[in-house]
């Protein structure tokens, strides 16, 4: 088959359908997870949003567990993916500045399946994600672009060439000779890191001309020269306007390079028997609520992520409405190759609501966890402040709890009904019983968090490190 009718040829199976190549009992899968900076739950198919932005992600989730109130820890990069790969809090953590470095002290997701027994990769477009910062703890190989410092982030097809690269040389040296069986079938873990939607954009011209759809589309360019000075300052509404409308087509553009990817790993039988999840390390705001970017809030355009999770043979499309968060991916993926969760990971498998190919497992799963069933099961995230120009007092911690959530900072409360009023715009609801109910909720989080520290090493960002962070938007002149 041509690379071109394999692409036609996934795009019209799904995920699931692919796997075609019998695998043997109790092999264990390989574990594909998917970071996609910046994406905003509400772009992929089956929200409110007025064009279908993710064709090929939304052919993904027709076999898979989508849950559509997943919760990032923090609404910036470095803290988020500590908590992803960590399962524990930014407090606990301690990577809550550009400066910080992830303790070697910290249990990673790499580093416990690299344990059972996993060959693992990491190809991060998002040079915050670097060695420099601790970030490639337990990574047979490890690699962050970092791009010059007046040039756009390494684009998506850099990051599958890498990681299509490594599995080909792993092939080349299974097929040695000298390799032993058990290497041969080692299953491998793959973590890829997107950038696609963080500024600076650079969408596909086609993607571009399909979202301003017969107008005429700004140049991406001059656009994105004026945003650094609009995360700052503020923007005009329709500068505001035009920035969302690029994005989106960046996600369009990441979407049809994500097809490439999947096409290169069915190609190579990856997919055939492999648990896959997609996710974000934190939304976007469009001045939802006044405001532009991220790392500033604790709203949920900014905390509110995609979570998609494809376990082997999969048949049955699950919505999972229960609030969910990152630090449940890494428990959740350890309990699917049969190993236990460590004492330091502070999540919750979610296994036991992921479908598993069963129908009639799916069915009863589909009864309690299914389209519009709510779980009170809660979720809690932070936003520590770098330096003065980044604090926002009243957004330092947030707790979810079912449908409610609160938002606090030193005496500040903001309480939402998101059943309500899912785009929060009603800070006082809710009735005193439930405020109180979620102001303890809130307390036994941030006494949880606060008791099991590992306290991070700080870096000296350099001149070019700084100047690149500026490129992606951040303030770096102020330290902690």
């Amino acid at each position: 088959m041509n690379r071109q009718l394999l692409l036609v040829a996934f795009s019209a199976c799904a995920l699931a359908a692919c796997r075609h190549t019998p695998t043997p009992a109790h092999a264990p899968p390989n574990i594909l997870l998917i970071v996609i900076d910046t994406l905003r739950a509400d772009r992929l198919g089956g929200s409110n949003h007025a064009q279908r932005l993710t064709p090929f992600l939304d052919s993904v989730a027709e076999h898979a567990t989508v849950f559509h109130t997943a919760y990032a820890q923090s609404s910036w990069t470095n803290p988020s993916v500590a908590s992803l790969i960590t399962s524990r809090y930014p407090s606990q953590h301690g990577v809550t500045t550009p400066q910080a470095v992830l303790s070697p002290s910290e249990l990673t997701l790499a580093e416990a399946l690299r344990q059972h027994g996993f060959a693992t990769a990491g190809i991060s477009a998002n040079g915050l994600i670097g060695k420099q910062a601790g970030f490639d703890q337990g990574y047979d190989h490890f690699l962050a672009m970092w791009s010059e410092p007046t040039v756009a982030p390494p684009r998506a097809a850099a990051v599958t060439n890498e990681a299509l690269r490594w599995l080909d040389a792993r092939e080349q040296a299974a097929a040695r000779p000298d390799t032993s069986p058990a290497k041969e079938r080692q299953p491998v873990f793959l973590y890829l890191h997107y950038m696609e939607a963080h500024f600076p954009y650079a969408p596909h011209p086609d993607a571009l001309a399909k979202v301003f759809a017969g107008r005429q589309a700004p140049d991406v360019d001059d656009v994105n020269d004026e945003i650094p000075e609009a995360f700052l300052w503020g923007a005009r509404a329709d500068t505001v306007a035009e920035i969302s409308e690029i994005y989106d087509a960046a996600v369009l553009s990441l979407d049809a390079d994500l097809r490439t990817l999947f096409a290169e790993l069915v190609r190579r039988h990856f997919l055939d028997n492999a648990v896959v999840v997609i996710t974000a390390d934190h939304g976007e705001e469009f001045f939802d609520h006044g405001g532009l970017g991220h790392g500033h809030a604790l709203f949920n355009e900014l905390i509110r992520v995609p979570l998609v999770i494809a376990s082997p043979q999969q048949t049955a499309h699950l919505d999972i409405e229960t609030p969910v968060a990152l630090v449940d991916v890494a428990p959740t993926l350890l309990d699917a190759i049969g190993a236990d969760k460590p004492p330091s990971f502070e999540g919750r498998s979610l296994q036991s609501l992921v479908g598993h190919g069963d129908q009639g497992w799916a069915s009863a799963a589909l009864r309690r966890w299914g389209s519009g069933s709510r779980d009170t099961r809660s979720v809690y995230s932070e936003l520590r402040p770098w330096n003065d120009a980044t604090r926002n007092k009243a957004h330092e911690r947030a707790v979810v709890d079912g449908t409610r959530k609160l938002i606090a900072g030193g005496e500040q409360r903001a309480f939402f009904d998101l059943a309500a009023d899912p785009s929060e715009q009603h800070p006082a609801a809710l009735d005193d019983q439930q405020r109180t109910a979620l102001g303890a909720l809130l307390n036994t989080f941030a006494q949880q968090v606060t008791g099991r520290p590992t306290p991070a090493a700080t870096q000296v960002l350099d001149d070019a490190t700084r100047e690149r962070m500026r490129g992606l938007g951040y303030d770096t002149h102020a330290e902690p």
